[in-house]
């Protein structure tokens, strides 16, 4: 039986290895978020209207495709092509990576929508987003609307880093900004029918401020949030590009000195 040896822990190994941690960090930060939030009470059926669970779910998830395909990586850094196919399947490299940009682009974009949101409505009124008769631990709504898109710019650089400038990612930002965009916008609209469909089931919207709306207020309401969002993707999109330029110029500075 032949014996998988790691590789040694230095350069592109170490920086898998930091990623690695990072994202199982991540991962296991949102996953306790959630278990907190069902012990207190917070976490039910109707909870998968909130679109901060959408946020926080899929940032997990996304964290842990980043985990495995960083093991990935070391694996093949040892030659163990045969391992790292089995991990990931048939599926080619720079498709595995366009993925992977799908989903970073999604978790980071949600993120940073939500708390910009949720702290803005905050501010006019603490108890439009949750039920009067759910007290929110301030660690907890920190941990769901703050640390999550700070978490995301760390995870930002850790891809650029990671997928773009190791030329993993092979499509320009142009191509980038609209994949990412008509993802948004599909994932928006779901989201807007499920909460349309709550108040079907319930008779009321996941938020309490959703519900002293009219229709107009509501549909206006929706798009300028989609419109929002789609702004934060365009803008994301162009300063992640800008960042992989960047580190590559520092990247080539560095080495001609």
């Amino acid at each position: 039986m032949k014996i998988i040896r790691l590789p040694r822990l230095k350069g592109p190994n170490m920086e898998a290895v930091l990623s690695i941690v990072f994202h199982l960090f991540v991962a296991v930060l949102d996953i306790y978020s959630l278990v907190w939030l069902r012990m207190i009470g917070g976490l039910k059926w109707t909870s998968v209207f909130y679109l901060t669970i959408w946020s926080i779910v899929l940032q997990s998830i996304t964290a842990i495709i980043f985990s495995l395909s960083e093991v990935s990586h070391l694996l093949e850094s040892r030659g163990n092509k045969k391992l790292k196919k089995a991990a990931l399947g048939n599926v080619a490299t720079n498709n595995f990576s366009l993925y992977k940009f799908v989903l970073f682009h999604l978790s980071f974009v949600t993120t940073v929508c939500v708390g910009i949101m949720y702290w803005s409505i905050y501010a006019i009124d603490p108890n439009a987003l949750t039920p009067r008769d759910f007290i929110y631990p301030l660690v907890l709504n920190n941990m769901h609307h703050t640390l999550p898109w700070i978490l995301s710019l760390i995870q930002m650089f850790i891809f650029v880093k990671r997928e773009i400038n190791s030329f993993s990612l092979k499509i320009d930002v142009a191509k980038a900004n609209e994949i990412g965009m008509v993802t948004l916008f599909i994932v928006s609209v779901l989201y807007a029918v499920a909460a349309a469909t709550k108040k079907l089931i319930t008779g009321k919207f996941p938020y309490p401020f959703l519900n002293d709306l009219n229709r107009i207020q509501y549909a206006v309401f929706n798009m300028f949030s989609i419109a929002f969002g789609l702004m934060m993707s365009n803008i994301s999109t162009q300063i992640l590009f800008k960042v992989a330029r960047t580190m590559k110029k520092q990247a080539a500075v560095d080495k001609s000195n």
